[in-house]
């Protein structure tokens, strides 16, 4: 077996264990990996071809997202490279994900495609919230251990 670069390509791509997925100008999504529709709990035949504003978003924050999206593509704003936002599945479970992005143009310098790597940081940021808790009540708990207790030293 020959290994090409886009045998090793295709192999990266469905080893990682984050949602990788290209969307066109208008938010179409043209490819997703494996981990991708396991994440969203879909099957790829029935992700291509949706919007993924419409399809993978809140009811409520899709239009302001897609219309940040379309200014972008259509380089009315400069174009985020990292951030995060809560996506839905498909069974309406909230996932917050950070998202590296990367653009692909045209051979006349005008955006094709939307390259996005997601990772679910929502237990990370669930655990982040929970230890900060725990500080606070630590930190508490020794400043009232302060008031009451006193050591002498002889």
């Amino acid at each position: 077996m020959e290994f090409t670069k886009a045998y090793l390509y295709e192999n990266f791509v469905e080893m990682t264990q984050e949602l990788l997925v290209a969307l066109d100008r208008v938010g179409t999504i043209v490819y997703i990996n494996q981990r991708g529709c396991e994440i969203l709990d879909e099957q790829e035949e029935s992700i291509l071809g949706k919007n993924w504003f419409d399809s993978f978003f809140d009811k409520s924050l899709n239009d302001e997202i897609k219309g940040v999206y379309l200014e972008l593509v259509n380089g009315n704003m400069e174009f985020i490279q990292y951030f995060e936002n809560t996506i839905m599945t498909s069974h309406n479970k909230s996932l917050l994900m950070s998202w590296n992005n990367k653009v692909l143009y045209n051979k006349d310098g005008e955006i094709t495609y939307v390259l996005s790597s997601g990772r679910d940081i929502t237990l990370e940021r669930e655990c982040e919230s929970e230890l900060s808790q725990t500080k606070i009540a630590l930190e508490s708990v020794m400043d009232e251990l302060k008031e009451k207790v006193s050591i002498t030293v002889r």
